[in-house]
């Protein structure tokens, strides 16, 4: 059996929110709120109008990519998984109480990444404990 490095094991438990929130923290503090309204991308579309995304729609999109990422990685029962449950509450609170009291993140893009922190910790939860019982085959019909 291969053994794992400390690197792979850290990334592994840690929460993809926790990289969004600190990307988000460092645009922020390097930048201003108003970094969030630059343009990151643009392109012509087929139907002749112009897609222009700033840095807050590219973190929001980011975010989108990270719950799916959670939530795959919910999807697997093992003894870790309390650990990264845990430190998705972390990051969630953390979101919640920098959303509070944090005037860089008094924004409509922070205040998303709020909400789907709060999904990938709610979301996390229900999907471990469905595809827990489906490991040990509870059965639907007992007490209890």
């Amino acid at each position: 059996m291969q053994k794992r490095s400390a690197a792979a094991a850290i990334w592994k438990y840690l929460p993809a929110f926790g990289v969004v929130l600190v990307v988000y923290l460092l645009m922020v503090a390097t930048g201003g709120r108003e970094v969030l309204e630059h343009h990151a991308f643009s392109t012509n579309m087929p139907s002749g109008a112009r897609l222009l995304l700033d840095w807050g729609d590219m973190l929001i999109a980011i975010g989108i990519i990270c719950l799916l990422v959670e939530t795959i990685k919910a999807t697997r029962t093992h003894t870790g998984a309390i650990v990264d449950h845990m430190a998705s509450m972390a990051v969630f609170v953390a979101f919640l109480v920098l959303l509070i009291v944090y005037s860089g993140a008094a924004s409509g893009t922070f205040f998303a990444l709020t909400l789907m922190s709060l999904l990938d910790v709610i979301g996390g939860f229900t999907v471990t404990i469905v595809a827990s019982r489906r490991d040990f085959a509870v059965d639907p019909h007992a007490q209890g």
